[in-house]
């Protein structure tokens, strides 16, 4: 009897609660269509500059690609080069956009150089973006041993596997000015025919609390790093990462292993960490929201830059 009395008043609650929702239309603006801009240069590479229209939230359109504008670069406040359309163009399909892609070959990025990027395409705002080449990196591995690390396991609990640890240095070419630099760890697969980045973690306490890392087991898949960490124009580093058993993980375990160190533009410094706390923020409702950052004037997107120095590890 009991059970029969507590099922009915569970059903009386659920209509009533059912009966006090309220579909609410929330007012969303329609926002004028904007260029999109996204491109990365770096020297010894042909730039691609990618170009599309924003939509509206509202619409549930999908973005459009434009491939009938104006792109012109500056060096150092000079016109440099008209860019061309490619159609397309089949460089990447994993992260090259079939579509709206502008190049020209005929030039070379230089590093220490001022570059300026604009689109222009009727019926749509000018952008603009404008960069500042890092100069070439002088840095260095200094060590490079076997360790065994710990890592979190199942549970809770830990496990111990082979790994590497690289003590590097990295000096800084412009101390009149504030450098951002990002350290990845990519391992070449034979089998699978590519470079993927595998997860490096530090013993460094500053390179911990630059990436909220919580101790030395806690890893990245990219790590942070600017001269606020720096002592006497100076950084000396580590990282390490685990190696993997080949048998235990098919193709997906790295044959050769690099150490890439990256200086990089303050805007695609902070480009990449909003991007970072944007998929941590995604799906949690109690996260506080990520703004994608963005260095295009009167539009969206990304004009980023690098200049890359790579280590093969030894095996």
């Amino acid at each position: 009897m009991r059970t029969i009395l507590y099922n009915f008043l569970l059903l009386i609650i659920m209509i009533c609660l059912n009966a006090c929702t309220k579909d609410i239309d929330l007012p969303i603006p329609e926002t004028t269509p904007k260029l999109v801009m996204n491109g990365l240069m770096e020297p010894d590479s042909i730039f691609i500059l990618n170009l599309s229209s924003s939509v509206s939230a509202k619409s549930g359109n999908l973005p459009t690609y434009v491939n009938d504008a104006t792109v012109q670069i500056y060096e150092n406040g000079t016109l440099l080069k008209t860019l061309k359309y490619r159609k397309n163009l089949f460089l990447n399909p994993w992260s090259t956009p079939i579509e709206g892609n502008y190049l020209d070959s005929s030039f070379t990025i230089i590093p220490g150089h001022n570059y300026e990027v604009k689109a222009i395409k009727s019926g749509f705002a000018d952008v603009t973006a404008t960069i500042n080449m890092p100069l070439p990196l002088i840095c260095d591995t200094i060590a490079v041993k076997e360790v065994v690390l710990s890592i979190p396991g199942g549970f809770g609990g830990s496990q111990t596997n082979p790994g590497k640890s690289v003590q590097f240095k990295i000096t800084d070419q412009d101390p009149s000015t504030k450098n951002y630099f990002l350290l990845r760890v990519r391992q070449f697969d034979s089998s699978f025919a590519g470079r993927i980045n595998t997860g490096i973690g530090t013993n460094d306490l500053s390179l911990q609390d630059l990436n909220g890392l919580q101790g030395t087991t806690e890893s990245a898949d990219v790590l942070y790093l600017n001269d606020d960490l720096f002592s006497n124009g100076q950084f000396l580093g580590e990282i390490h990462f685990v190696v993997y058993d080949k048998s235990g993980w098919g193709s997906f375990a790295g044959d050769i292993y690099y150490l890439e160190v990256l200086a990089i533009s303050k805007e695609y410094y902070l480009y990449l960490q909003s991007v970072d706390s944007y998929n941590n923020s995604n799906g949690n409702p109690f996260a506080e929201p990520a703004q994608i950052v963005s260095n295009v004037n009167n539009g969206y997107g990304m004009l980023a830059c690098q200049v890359m120095k790579r280590f093969r590890l030894p095996k």
